[in-house]
């Protein structure tokens, strides 16, 4: 504010005797010696009154903070003795918190304090604006105003440069190469130094692999290397010639570590004795060449013909002492695993099997000495009346069912041959009735219901339920058999698939067939796929 006029010249005289800027308006050109001034004590606001007491307990960044030296403001020179420097209301000077050395080194730059006065003298306030030392950080600025940038640092942050611990001459030559070092920061981000060297391969002691390890410009040098550690190599320490013939086989070498010579062969086989055993032993190209040896004999039955459900009876002839085993070599499509001997370890029994077709069996006849001979022979398994077979190509369970004619709806007992009715009674007769003899709940199949002696102009409906775990979808199959055939009259093919909702599962109505007098039928396919909860509520 505004000093009155009468109060101007007097309150001009008492800053020039204090050696204060007397223009109220403009800073204080500090003196050409540098100078500064002590801490100024702070006026009471309200009556302008001499230092506070309380003085001495200040610590904020004022113009009673030592810390802060007002440049030019005053002349400690002209009143040493004084307790603090008084100033014109709205006057400024250049102010800093520390050496004035620092003042424009590095990043130190002054500020500017301010005089606070309500009368017509007053104090400086708190240096504004200052920029002070600060500890230094690898930016490639003088954080601590000491004329040096960058001081204890070792590298810039955050950079990296390449790296190798080796001797020189060993740089990049064989296996050696060079890595790279990162600069890290230090604590609170003061100083720097450079990182591990991360991914350099120094010269190692020189092994037998087919490498400069030492990197000295030479491959295994020193070392007495026969062959290479980890290589591998043909072997073979039979006869010229019997390799390859018969049994004998080569084998493999392996190399020794440090490389120093080779392994023992291994896995080879070299002629041994001829034995009784079908097997040319002695690698010569000729088996058995030996006049003990007389192989045994074995004679399968000619091909048989039986209806599927039905045993058929399988009698070999062997020569005198030899042992059986029966084995089945191949199946119909869809059959999956079915085809079962009575005894599969004895030379004379029995073949049987639900699902129609063609079987080939294989009899392995062994004798006292080892000697195997073998023979095969096939099985045709007819249908009879009406049959029906199911097989999928997944996981899951698939359920066949049959439906009387005068069934009110799926899964009505005793009208429904499915799982839960395996062996219903239709019509008053076994003759007349279905039989489901295979319910597979785990992969593929097959399942089968068949009905031997089916009422003629009777039509039987068939379907096939998703009832669980083929969420993705089973491709199904299912084949219809009428009279005495191995051919399937109709085949139907589709996916059906097992929902969240048991009521949801596929229900699918595959055909009616009605059967005729001479013991054949005729198909009317339906081919169409409902809810579960559907078909039970109807056909």
């Amino acid at each position: 504010m505004m000093l009155p006029r009468r109060t101007v010249a007097p309150f001009a005289a008492l800053l020039v005797a204090l050696g204060c800027s007397a223009n109220p308006d403009t800073a204080y050109t500090p003196p050409s010696d540098g100078a500064v001034v002590d801490r100024a004590p702070t006026l009471d606001a309200t009556t302008d009154a001499g230092p506070r007491a309380d003085v001495a307990s200040r610590t904020d960044v004022s113009a009673s903070d030592a810390a802060a030296v007002l440049m030019g403001a005053c002349d400690p020179a002209a009143r040493p003795q004084r307790a603090g420097c008084v100033c014109a209301p709205r006057t400024t000077t250049p102010c800093y918190p520390g050496a004035v050395a620092q003042v424009n080194v590095g990043v130190c730059r002054a500020g500017t304090a301010r005089c606070n006065a309500q009368g017509e003298f007053g104090l400086w306030a708190a240096c504004m604006g200052a920029v002070g030392p600060s500890p230094e950080r690898c930016d490639g600025v003088d954080n601590n105003c000491d004329g040096r940038v960058d001081d204890g640092c070792a590298c810039r942050p955050g950079t990296s440069e390449a790296c190798y611990g080796g001797a020189a001459a060993t740089r990049g030559v064989g296996l050696c190469r060079v890595g790279a070092r990162v600069c890290v920061a230090g604590a609170g981000g003061v100083g720097s130094t450079w990182g591990a060297c991360a991914g350099q391969v120094l010269p190692a002691r020189e092994v037998c692999n087919g490498l400069d390890d030492d990197c000295n410009g030479r491959v295994d040098d020193g070392v007495g290397c026969t062959c290479v550690a980890g290589m591998t190599r043909s072997c073979y320490s039979g006869l010229m010639g019997t390799q390859g013939v018969g049994p004998c086989r080569g084998g493999t070498q392996a190399c020794l570590a440090g490389g120093t010579g080779w392994a023992t062969c291994v896995g080879e086989r070299t002629p041994s004795a001829e034995l009784c055993n079908m097997i040319d032993d002695d690698c010569n190209g000729r088996v058995d060449d030996n006049p003990a040896c007389t192989p045994p004999s074995a004679t399968c039955p000619a091909p048989i013909t039986g209806r599927a459900g039905t045993a058929v009876t399988l009698d070999a002839t062997t020569s005198a002492g030899a042992s059986c085993r029966w084995s089945v070599v191949t199946r119909p499509a869809g059959a999956g695993a079915e085809g079962t001997f009575g005894d599969p370890m004895r030379c004379d029994t029995t073949f049987s099997s639900v699902i129609v077709g063609t079987y080939t069996v294989r009899l392995e006849a062994t004798d006292a000495m080892g000697r195997t001979v073998v023979c095969m022979t096939t099985i045709t398994l007819t249908g009879q009346g009406l049959r029906v077979e199911l097989s999928w190509t997944t996981t899951g369970d698939l359920d066949l069912h049959m439906l009387h004619p005068m069934a009110p709806a799926w899964f009505s007992s005793p009208l429904d041959c499915y799982y839960a009715n395996t062996m219903p009674t239709w019509d008053g007769a076994v003759g007349t009735s279905p039989r489901l003899d295979v319910d597979n709940v785990t992969a593929m199949g097959p399942e089968n219901i068949r009905i031997d002696a089916p009422a003629a102009g009777a039509t039987y409906r068939v379907g096939v339920h998703a009832y669980s775990r083929v969420d993705a979808g089973a491709p199904s199959t299912v084949r219809i058999y009428c009279g005495n055939t191995t051919m399937a009259l109709r085949s139907f093919t589709r996916t059906v698939t097992s929902r969240a909702t048991a009521a949801d599962n596929d229900m699918w109505l595959i055909a009616d067939v009605t059967m005729n007098a001479a013991g054949g039928c005729t198909i009317a396919p339906l081919d169409r796929v409902v809810r579960a909860a559907d078909a039970r509520a109807a056909r």
